[in-house]
């Protein structure tokens, strides 16, 4: 007996240790009145592809005032993520994705080798992707279209993305959230926050830097309504 308990002790010693293939590079965030946002970019350390490096990258927006509040929340929200235009989304490597979404789920969001866990916004999503002459840009719009607010405390966007091998990215993530009121049978504007940017880099050489650029990514455009309180950032 002592023999086999020996014998299990030394293979549990001395089994090769497992790494993640995954660590967080770089992070961000910014406390507002009502709207907390931050930004979190993953990198994949055990890629085996010589031409390519592959990041995530996740926003969270978080509700900072009515989180306990349950007639006044988030109701339409935008996200918005820049990257080098030598970036690029692999198909479909986003999450939410567009459509309509029957409540907040958690799901794990998984890309190359990188793995987290992520809370989903409700009801009304979609998704676009853009380019200027510097940037590229990931898009989400979420609205609660009548049905509920799209978020309590807090929701999550994400998006992965491959670069030339060793070139470092710069990441800028900007939000805004509208907060309804719900009085029974209608929602009613509250108030409105946004922030715009959070920034982060990989750690390396700095290929082909954003910080070479003229310019800051393009402020996306927010629905125009009318407002109790009006809160900009």
């Amino acid at each position: 007996m002592s023999c086999l308990l020996f014998s299990l002790l030394a293979t549990v010693i001395f089994l090769p240790s497992v790494f993640a293939s995954q660590e967080i590079v770089a992070s961000n965030y910014h406390y507002g009145d009502q709207l907390g946002i931050s930004l979190i970019l993953y990198k994949d350390t055990g890629e085996q592809d010589p031409n390519y490096d592959y990041y995530a990258i996740k926003v969270m927006l978080a509700d900072i005032e009515y989180q306990n509040d349950p007639w006044t929340s988030p109701y339409k929200a935008t996200v918005r993520i820049a990257v080098p235009l030598w970036a690029s989304e692999p198909p479909g490597s986003h999450k939410p994705q567009a459509g309509f979404h029957s409540g907040q789920s958690s799901i794990t969001f998984g890309f190359q080798g990188i793995s987290f866990g992520m809370q989903l916004p409700a009801y009304y999503v979609s998704y676009s992707t853009s380019t200027d002459a510097n940037f590229r840009y990931f898009d989400w719009t979420v609205n609660g279209g009548g049905w509920w607010f799209i978020f309590e405390d807090y929701a999550e966007f994400s998006v992965g993305i491959r670069v030339p091998q060793d070139y470092t990215p710069d990441v800028w993530a900007g939000g805004w959230v509208a907060w309804y009121t719900f009085y029974g049978v209608i929602f009613e504007p509250h108030s409105q926050e946004s922030y715009y940017w959070l920034h982060v880099t990989a750690p390396g050489d700095r290929l082909l830097s954003i910080e070479q650029l003229p310019t800051i990514p393009v402020i996306p455009k927010t629905p125009s309504e009318k407002w109790r309180q009006t809160i900009t950032k």
